[in-house]
């Protein structure tokens, strides 16, 4: 029987040379650190996909609840938090390190995309409507916003 079939990594029999042991063993612990190494770095691209796992599953939720509240001047920050079952503060940091954006900052753009999309669907929309669609109730601060993130009024 041949003892490597059982998962032995090598042997050597007696009588052995000495230099032949030593050459063994150090490819034995070459060989072994190499194995660590590719396994911790399969655990670290393992570890970041869930990474990005969840984040893309708080970040869909996130734009979930944004969305069905898009149209609801009342709806804060604070309603935000409550609704993805966390803090402000926890809130604040995730979207942060997610978008780069402050919740609040996250949920202007969202609505500013929003109200982009309903002008480019209908061009019969008035500025009013599109301000009350995304939740925003005064028309001229709607208006301020658009144009300082598109560069242009809606109506033009």
């Amino acid at each position: 029987m041949n003892i490597l079939r059982l998962g032995v990594d090598d042997y050597i029999t007696k009588p052995f040379n000495e230099n032949e042991l030593l050459l063994k063993i150090a490819h034995l612990i070459r060989n072994n650190e190499e194995r660590i190494n590719f396994i911790e770095g399969q655990s670290i691209k393992k570890d970041e996909q869930v990474q990005y796992l969840v984040e893309d599953g708080i970040l869909a939720q996130l734009n979930e609840l944004i969305k069905a509240n898009i149209d609801n001047a009342q709806f804060d920050i604070k309603e935000l938090a409550e609704g993805m079952h966390m803090s402000e503060r926890t809130l604040h940091r995730k979207v942060k390190a997610m978008t780069g954006l402050a919740p609040n900052q996250y949920v202007r753009e969202l609505k500013m995309q929003k109200a982009r999309e309903l002008i480019r669907k209908n061009k019969d929309y008035n500025m009013k409507q599109i301000a009350l669609a995304i939740g925003m109730n005064n028309q001229t601060y709607f208006a301020k916003l658009y144009k300082q993130h598109f560069g242009n009024l809606p109506n033009e």
